[in-house]
Parts: C-alpha cells; structure tokens; sequence
C-alpha cells in the first residue's frame, strides 16, 4: 500500500493543479464585462465625435461650393450681357 501511494504521488507531481475558487471565477468575470462596457463606451462616443467631425467639414464643404456657385451665377449673368451686347442671341 505504501508502495501504491508513492507511485501515485510520482505520477502527481509531473502535472499541475491549479485550484480557482468561485469568486475568483466572478471577480475575472465582472471584471472582463466592465472593460468590454467601457471600451464600448469609449468607441461609441468616438464615433460620435468623429460623425460631429464629419458633419462639420460637410457644412463647410457646402457652404464654399454655395459662394462658388453664386459667383458662378454671377459670371453666367454678365456672359449673357456680353453676348446681348455682340448680337449672338437668337431672341
């Protein structure tokens, strides 16, 4: 018998055991869900921000392509005077 104990004990000792305890197994858990939260969080309100971003550059795009555009409605007008002026309208 104290032969069969020896050699269980060898076989034992070549393998580990690890022991992890239920609030061990809580505490990672919990502690894996608040990250994942708040690295959601952070991407959500990154993404916020940079659509903000996104919106802002769009205005102003839009706002320099409406001037552009008055003043090519401005240039448009006075070609059509010239024109008027040399007699090339067919009115």
């Amino acid at each position: 018998m104290l032969d069969y104990k020896k050699k269980v004990e060898e076989r034992n000792r070549k393998g580990y055991y690890v022991e992890i305890k239920k609030d061990t197994i809580y505490f990672y858990t919990l502690t894996v869900i608040v990250f994942g939260i708040l690295f959601y969080t952070f991407i959500v309100s990154n993404e916020k921000g940079m659509m903000a971003r996104k919106d802002i550059e769009r205005t102003r795009t839009l706002r320099q392509k409406a001037s552009k555009g008055r003043e090519g409605i401005a240039t448009i007008e006075e070609r059509k005077k010239d024109n008027l002026q040399i007699g090339g309208s067919i009115f």
